[in-house]
């Protein structure tokens, strides 16, 4: 029996249909023809007024979500770490999962923090990202103290 794609199992990174598809996307797109004429649409959008909107959306996407390298790695690691405590809290005891709702309270003050850096000036932004840094640390090692109760 062949598998259809949509009836095929999660091949997970890698995922060889996924790319053939993709690819072929590609190759249908770069053979109509349409590239150039998007390439001048794209240009035109960049030079007009939300071009600056744009140029913003492009530098944070080189740059992570804060801009600042270090805090965004540390932010993906405790991220990260976060969600496998959360995949694995339905297994805690009592007193880890009282840890995990405080820390929670203040994984939201961190996001709160991170929409405020988008609008803060250069001084008040250096504050305000010592201030992440230092609520993601304590952060990190909350994640890991509730992760290793459940082991």
């Amino acid at each position: 029996m062949h598998d259809t794609p949509n009836t095929t199992k999660n091949q997970g990174e890698g995922n060889r249909e996924a790319d053939a598809q993709y690819r072929e996307g590609v190759r249908q797109y770069v053979d109509s023809g349409r590239v150039e004429q998007d390439a001048q649409r794209a240009k035109a959008a960049y030079d007009a007024p939300e071009g600056d909107a744009l140029r913003a959306a492009e530098a944070s996407a080189k740059t992570g979500p804060t801009g600042d390298t270090a805090i965004d790695r540390l932010l993906a690691k405790v991220t990260q770490m976060r969600d496998e405590t959360r995949v694995h809290l339905n297994l805690a005891q009592k007193d880890a999962r009282d840890a995990w709702e405080k820390l929670e309270l203040k994984w939201g003050d961190v996001q709160t923090r991170l929409d405020l850096l988008g609008h803060a000036s250069a001084k008040t932004a250096n504050d305000a990202k010592e201030s992440v840094r230092e609520l993601l640390s304590h952060l990190d090692d909350g994640y890991r103290r509730v992760k290793n109760q459940m082991r």
